[in-house]
């Protein structure tokens, strides 16, 4: 049987810090957002399919 974690990308595992960000335009902030969730949308998806 196939150790199914081998398969799930690595993810990061390293802190992010928001020290020194400054916020842009609300359409810059949505275009942001729009983008992030996209490709946590690729991920979902590529594990759906992995499974």
């Amino acid at each position: 049987m196939t150790d199914e974690r081998k398969l799930l990308p690595i993810m990061p595992t390293e802190k992010i810090s928001l020290d020194g960000y400054v916020a842009g335009s609300p359409a810059a902030e949505k275009e942001r957002a729009d983008n992030a969730f996209a490709q946590v949308d690729e991920l979902f998806q590529k594990v759906i399919e992995r499974r």
